[in-house]
């Protein structure tokens, strides 16, 4: 037995052995497949993409197989799914005309869609909650490229900061303690910029290109002391 008085971390450092993959399902998912996304406890699996009349498709997950348990349309196409912290909300963007962002409430077995907004130049790349679940960051394909930063009440979007970002911006990264994000594009000698988030404004504290090409996706270690960083640039692509 072990008796635990509130102030005893045990942590296991144990590395697991992955030494080979193994199918265990498969499913159909249209003309393609754009995006996957887990909920926090890993019992839902939403994916995003082409698929005519159910661009968003939730799967239930028991270990060995999929069941489709929720769909909806999304217009054209599902390009980024994202999931609240708590699991309770899930977050699509993509190209749907007046709702290209769309924040549903998920109940384990329905989706109810709770608001929804506009892309100012015509689609959603990208969208990724905080870390506390309090602001939702998408990244904006049209004029100036745009980083938008909504804040989330439960019901609606409001916005409260955006940022250019050359020719479009195609993915962010947010640290795990919330404090800075990171946006990857097409941005000349900026590629790479990571801003410092106070929770009311984006201020640039530091930029990078990629090579001669631009950065695709991004992600900062969980301690968030290193950024990687993937995108075309020559030889040096990650």
């Amino acid at each position: 037995k072990l008796f635990f008085e509130n102030n005893v971390t045990v942590k296991n450092n144990t590395t697991p052995n992955l030494s080979s993959l193994t199918l265990t399902d498969s499913q159909h998912h249209g003309d393609y497949a754009a995006i996957a996304s887990w909920t926090p406890d890993g019992k839902y699996l939403a994916v995003g993409g082409y698929n005519g009349g159910n661009g968003l498709i939730v799967y239930q997950w028991d270990g060995s197989t999929l069941t489709s348990v929720a769909s909806q349309s999304h217009g054209d196409e599902v390009y980024s799914l994202s999931w609240s912290p708590d699991g309770k909300y899930l977050a699509v963007g993509g190209e749907n005309g007046s709702n290209d962002i769309i924040i549903y409430e998920w109940d384990g077995s329905t989706l109810t869609s709770k608001t929804s907004e506009s892309a100012f130049g015509g689609a959603v790349y990208f969208v990724s909650w905080s870390p506390d679940g309090k602001y939702l960051a998408i990244c904006e394909l049209g004029e100036s490229g745009k980083i938008i930063i909504y804040e989330w009440n439960g019901s609606t979007l409001t916005q409260i900061d955006s940022k250019a970002h050359g020719n479009w911006a195609h993915s962010t990264s947010w640290s795990s303690d919330g404090k800075y994000l990171a946006v990857a594009g097409d941005n000349s000698d900026e590629d790479v910029i990571v801003y410092e988030w106070d929770g009311l404004n984006l201020s640039e504290i530091i930029t990078t290109a990629h090579g001669a090409g631009y950065s695709i996706d991004l992600s900062f270690s969980p301690n968030g002391k290193y950024l990687a960083v993937a995108g075309t640039n020559g030889s040096e692509d990650l």
